[in-house]
């Protein structure tokens, strides 16, 4: 009898013991589980960011082949005729190429056929025949007439607001304060910073100017829309702009061609200087699906001087 005594708890100390070595077991099976699946985690993770790099660097590379593509475009288009129209080789879009695992297309449009806003600079040479251009161009669109001063004074680099401008003491009291630039603007969309420039107004506004690194830059009224056409003179109606415009099918072989026209309608006094019938800016958008994800990427290039360059390259529209 004593001796069971003795023995009993013996037994039970053996047994907790080996639940405690079992729950230790259990534990260290849960913890290795755990960081095993943690560097699984981390290589699925790190196979992910690596697969994504290479498409992006094959995007990138398709992007630069799409840009070969353009230049080689428009040097053949301004050796034939140097008039550019929406029913030149540069306008027909690129077709659809296979790639491993996508597919490549591409398409160009030209830039010029906008009003430069760069030009409103008083540096440019072309303020005086822009800004009625673009007085007339925003009472088309029924926009504000003074957005023609705070453009301006956002460009000029003088701190004197004009008459219906805005300088560094108006900025200074939004929310938040900001300064005017006192420079070219870069892209359009700085217009989103300037007082009196909402969303409503820029999307307005968007389709008919632009920023173009040249602020000397002509309007190529065979491509320009048409109100920017309405913008050349008094006395160009909606539906002689229309006309003129036919559709995105306009080819005037040079701008006394519109003056002829124009002037058979009794319409005298379009200001030559800042006209143009060719195109000096043009985007090359790449269209990329790889993998069933589509990537859009954006070239800037200029033609000049018998040579076509890139100017930059951007995920988002110029």
């Amino acid at each position: 009898m004593n001796s069971a005594r003795v023995n009993a708890p013996i037994i039970i100390v053996a047994a907790r013991q080996r639940g405690v070595a079992l729950l230790a077991t259990v534990l260290v099976v849960a913890v290795a589980m755990i960081l095993i699946a943690g560097l699984l985690d981390r290589g699925l993770i790190g196979q992910a960011r690596a697969l994504q790099a290479t498409r992006a660097a094959q995007a990138v590379a398709f992007q630069h082949g799409l840009e070969l593509w353009a230049s080689r475009v428009l040097h053949d288009d301004q050796a034939e005729d140097g008039v550019d129209s929406h029913a030149d080789i540069w306008a027909r879009p690129l077709p659809p190429l296979t790639a491993p695992e996508g597919l490549v297309q591409g398409r160009m449009w030209d830039m010029d056929g906008c009003l430069n806003l760069n030009a409103l600079h008083p540096d440019s040479g072309l303020a005086e025949v822009t800004r009625p251009r673009m007085e007339r161009l925003l009472r088309h669109l029924r926009l504000p007439p003074e957005l023609v001063d705070i453009i301006g004074d956002w460009l000029d680099a003088d701190g004197v607001s004009s008459r219906g401008g805005a300088e560094d003491a108006a900025y200074a009291a939004l929310s938040p304060p900001r300064r005017p630039a006192n420079a070219l603007l870069v892209h359009v969309s700085e217009l989103k910073a300037l007082i009196g420039i909402d969303g409503e107004v820029y999307e307005r506004l968007l389709p008919h100017v632009c920023a173009l690194p040249d602020p000397t830059s002509p309007v190529n009224i065979n491509t320009a829309t048409p109100e920017v056409l309405m913008s050349l003179h008094e006395g160009i109606t909606p539906v002689l702009a229309q006309r003129l415009h036919a559709a995105g099918r306009a080819r005037f072989t040079s701008v006394e061609e519109l003056l002829a026209q124009l002037s058979e309608l009794g319409i005298e006094g379009v200001v030559v200087p800042g006209l143009s019938v060719a195109s000096r800016y043009f985007v090359a958008e790449a269209e990329i699906v790889l993998a069933e994800v589509p990537v859009r990427l954006y070239s800037l290039l200029e033609r000049h001087d018998g040579r076509v360059r890139v100017l930059a390259r951007s995920q988002g529209r110029f």
